[in-house]
């Protein structure tokens, strides 16, 4: 693994330049974990993670963008309802699903819908950007053990994993670290966690749901401290109150 910490932006560019990162994998830190990922058409390399984790499917891959504006100017749409959220909660610790249609992603989707992050790391926003590509992260583990955080394991045991290691200062995560707080996007047509993105390593066991206008909300408190106190219009009252208490 070739493993860059805490690059100068010159010496990522520089970087990005020289070498071709189609079908590697990267080590990345989102903010608040270690995850693995590639370019979102690197489809070797997804196929490589599944097979590090020992998985057959998708669920739990989430797509990291740089920002907000990202989807407008690539012509992905958002359900207008949702953004409000994304608007005040990214960058950060929000993964979103909704139905995406964009050919780039279909071998992404789980029942044509797609998670979607604007990752809180500065570092990995940038290191998307410059990539000029989305990538796909999930987290360092066999699947159904803990994902791995600690970065001696990592770069250790872990190492044949990456290619390539684009981290901040290695950063103490801990042991019980959560993954993001996931909201899924359901019309009244549909069933809550249709998409079945929610039953993967990304989520935890007391999901709640949240409904308005025939929409309904269903997301994971991950990290109470990160969760709002308060959600301005057009989000229903219930929102604030139910995402203040703790998971039975």
């Amino acid at each position: 693994m070739v493993l860059l910490k805490q690059p100068s932006v010159r010496r990522l560019v520089k970087f990005i330049r020289s070498r071709d990162l189609k079908d590697k994998t990267i080590l990345h830190f989102t903010g608040g974990m270690y995850g693995i990922g590639c370019t979102v058409s690197s489809l070797e390399a997804i196929d490589r993670i599944l097979n590090l984790k020992g998985r057959t499917d998708l669920k739990g891959f989430i797509v990291l963008v740089p920002h907000l504006d990202w989807f407008a100017e690539e012509g992905v749409a958002i359900p207008d309802r949702i953004l409000p959220l994304l608007e005040q909660y990214w960058p950060g610790n929000l993964t979103v699903v909704f139905k995406c249609d964009d050919e780039r992603f279909k071998h992404l989707a789980v029942d044509g819908k797609v998670a979607f992050r604007v990752p809180d790391d500065a570092l990995l926003r940038l290191l998307i950007e410059l990539l000029e590509e989305p990538i796909i992260s999930t987290s360092i583990n066999i699947a159904s053990l803990p994902p791995e955080n600690d970065f001696k394991r990592l770069t250790g045991m872990f190492e044949n994993w990456f290619d390539i290691g684009i981290v901040p200062a290695p950063v103490n995560v801990e042991y019980d670290a959560q993954p993001s707080t996931v909201v899924e996007y359901v019309t009244s047509r549909e069933s809550k966690n249709q998409s079945g993105l929610m039953n993967s390593d990304a989520c935890a066991k007391a999901p709640y749901l949240f409904t308005g206008s025939g929409i309904h909300f269903w997301c994971r408190p991950s990290s109470l401290s990160a969760l709002p106190t308060s959600v301005a219009a057009p989000w229903p009252k219930s929102f604030s109150t139910t995402m203040s208490k703790k998971p039975d």
